[in-house]
């Protein structure tokens, strides 16, 4: 298992080697990790949430409506080499959330393969 937070993970090699092996096994290769971090940086809820991760500043995050979904899995995320995560699933940002279920459509594996592919990866 790969470790993500900042302690366990010592070095930026080492962040950055955890990051890539995540978006390499659960990002659908149609999605780059330069688009995941893009996206994220521009997604709004995402912005505000990353301060928070960073300064591990869960009551803010309760406090804000926008973010309040995330209270309950706060101390599962991070932030790594500019993609927010939850455990070893990525947080996907709003604007490439149709796209990652439009391309986990493909080859119609039915709607219980679909679920557990999405729940299983992003």
């Amino acid at each position: 298992m790969i470790p993500l937070t900042d302690s366990g993970i010592k070095t930026c090699n080492a962040r950055k080697q955890a990051v890539h092996r995540i978006i390499t096994d659960t990002t659908p290769q149609a999605i780059t990790l330069a688009e995941v971090q893009d996206a994220t940086k521009k997604d709004r809820e995402l912005s505000k949430l990353i301060p928070l991760i960073q300064s591990g500043n869960r009551n803010a995050c309760k406090a804000d409506p926008d973010l309040v979904k995330y209270a309950q899995v706060f101390q599962e995320l991070s932030y790594l080499e500019g993609v927010v995560t939850r455990g070893q699933q990525i947080v996907i940002p709003k604007n490439l959330q149709e796209r990652v279920i439009s391309i986990c459509h493909e080859g119609h594996p039915g709607i219980v393969k679909i679920k557990q592919l999405l729940r299983s990866k992003v």
